[in-house]
């Protein structure tokens, strides 16, 4: 998934948290999509990661390269 696609997907369902519980005693319903909502953010904190550790090797690899 891209890092887009999971911060719109972020932002749906905060507000669709937001709607469940000001909407309903469905607590089991809210729970669920806190839970949706946890692993989407689990996985774009993973994906930030791994994309600033692809940048900082590429910055190094830019950094020996000029030094030769």
């Amino acid at each position: 998934m891209s890092k887009e696609y999971l911060e719109r997907e972020i932002d749906f369902l905060r507000k669709k948290l937001y709607e469940a519980y000001r909407q309903s005693f469905d607590y089991e319903r809210v729970v669920e999509i806190s839970q949706e909502l946890d692993d989407l953010l689990n996985q774009l904190e993973e994906l930030k990661k791994h994309e600033n550790k692809a940048q900082e090797q590429l910055s190094r690899s830019r950094a020996s390269f000029r030094e030769r």
